[in-house]
C-alpha cells in the first residue's frame, strides 16, 4: 500500500512539473541501488531535477533499494544532463487546512537531511543507460 501511495505522489508530481510532450527529449535510462549504512533502502523516493530545468524523474526504492526512474507515465529516464537528487523516505499524512498545524508524517525519515536537499547531491546522465548508485550514511 504505501509503495502504491509513493508511486501515486510521485506520477502526479510529474505531470504537475512539466507541460511539454514527453515524447520530444532525448533521455538517459537510469537505475541504481540505494543503501543506507551498507543495507537497502526500502521505499525511498528518489527524485532527479535537471539543471537546465525541465521535467524532474522520480524512482522509488524496492526492498532491494533498487529504483528505476520515470520521466513520465509512459518514458522511462531523465533528461541527459547534471542533475540534482533529492532522496526521502518521509510520507506526509494529510494536514488541517486553515489551523496552521503541522503536517504529521505517515512513515519517519531514515535519509539524513544532507541527502534530502537538492543541492546535496548532483550527478550527471548520459544518453544510454546510467547506473547511478547512492551509498548514504549516517554520520
Amino acid at each position: 500500500m504505501l509503495r502504491y501511495v509513493l508511486c501515486c505522489i510521485a506520477l502526479g508530481t510529474t505531470f504537475l512539473h512539466g507541460c511539454g510532450q514527453a515524447g520530444d527529449v532525448d533521455l538517459g535510462v537510469v537505475t541504481g541501488v540505494v543503501t543506507l549504512d551498507n543495507k537497502p533502502l526500502k521505499d525511498a523516493l528518489i527524485s532527479f531535477t535537471p539543471d537546465q530545468g525541465g521535467r524532474p524523474s522520480f524512482g522509488i526504492t524496492g526492498g532491494d533499494g533498487r529504483y528505476v526512474l520515470d520521466y513520465s507515465s509512459k518514458r522511462r529516464g531523465a533528461l541527459i544532463g547534471r542533475h540534482a537528487v533529492h532522496i526521502s523516505t518521509v510520507l506526509e499524512g494529510p494536514s488541517e487546512a486553515g489551523k496552521g498545524e503541522p503536517v504529521t508524517p505517515l512513515v519517519e525519515e531514515k535519509v539524513p537531511e544532507k541527502y534530502r536537499t537538492k543541492e546535496g547531491t548532483v550527478v550527471v546522465v548520459e544518453s544510454g543507460r546510467n547506473q547511478i548508485d547512492f551509498a548514504l550514511k549516517n554520520d
